[in-house]
C-alpha cells in the first residue's frame, strides 16, 4: 500500500531499534540479517580451517570463503588455448583472460565521437578516453 494506512506494524523491539515490517517475518529477516546490530536466532557458518575464525551467516558463503582463501572443494576453469596454463576459480575471469590475452570472443568498445578511432575492450576505458580527450562525462 502507498499510504500505509490500517497496516499493522511489527516492531523490532531490541534496545533502541526503530525498525518496523509488515510481517513478522520481516522483523525476524531483520533481526537475523542486520549487520552485526541484533544477530538474533542466527545460525552461523565457522570455517574452522587451519584455526580459521571466519565465521559468516550464509553457508554459501562459506563455500566461497573456503575455495578462495583455503583452496577447498575449489573448480578451476581453464584456457585450453594453445598451450596456455591459465586457469581461475571463475569462469568469467577466463572468458575475461582470452578476450585479453588471445583476442577471443572480444566485444570492443568505440568512442562514437566525431571521427574517433579509439576502440578499446573495456567499457571503463572508453568512459575514461571519453573523458579525458573530450569532457564527456
Amino acid at each position: 500500500m502507498v499510504h500505509d494506512i490500517d497496516v499493522v506494524f511489527y516492531l523490532c523491539g531490541v534496545d533502541k531499534c526503530e525498525y518496523k515490517g509488515k510481517t513478522a517475518d520481516h522483523v525476524r529477516r531483520h533481526k537475523a540479517t542486520k549487520a552485526a546490530v541484533h544477530d538474533i536466532d542466527v545460525t552461523f557458518y565457522l570455517c574452522g580451517v587451519d584455526k580459521c575464525e571466519f565465521k559468516t551467516k550464509q553457508s554459501s558463503s562459506l563455500k566461497n570463503h573456503k575455495a578462495n582463501v583455503h583452496d577447498l572443494d575449489v573448480t578451476y576453469h581453464i584456457c585450453e588455448v594453445g598451450k596456455c596454463d591459465y586457469k581461475a576459480k571463475r569462469a568469467a575471469n577466463v572468458r575475461q583472460h582470452k578476450a585479453n590475452a588471445h583476442d577471443i570472443d572480444v566485444v570492443y568498445h568505440v568512442c562514437g565521437v566525431g571521427k574517433c578511432a579509439y576502440k578499446t575492450k573495456t567499457a571503463a576505458s572508453v568512459r575514461r578516453h571519453k573523458a579525458s580527450i573530450y569532457g564527456v562525462v
